[in-house]
């Protein structure tokens, strides 16, 4: 998929702002930090795979320093958090570390 122009960016931005404010209204909640995290996920903004990249590639960084960087301790914890395999975790991890 190729990169947003600038106009996409540009509507983005103007319309976010007051498509979130509007979700906010209809429900009677405030627009806070939370409230912005779950319209961006009702409204698949943020799709759930990358929730889970986010998840697994953070996870890891913490489990490296617990696990005296011994990567294949890591994989197992991360593995074990989010009941995935440890080829699943190994998947998500090349891309971003190596």
């Amino acid at each position: 998929m190729k990169d947003l122009n600038y106009a996409e960016m540009k509507d983005f931005r103007n319309r976010m702002p007051k498509m979130f404010e509007a979700y906010c209204y209809e429900r009677g909640v405030e627009p806070d930090t939370q409230n912005l995290i779950t319209y961006l996920l009702d409204t698949e903004v943020i799709q759930r795979s990358k929730i889970r990249k986010f998840n697994v590639i953070n996870e890891f960084k913490l489990q490296l320093q617990e696990n005296g960087n011994i990567k294949t301790h890591a994989v197992n914890a991360v593995a074990s958090r989010f009941d995935l395999s440890d080829r699943s975790v190994w998947a998500i991890i090349k891309k971003y570390f190596y």
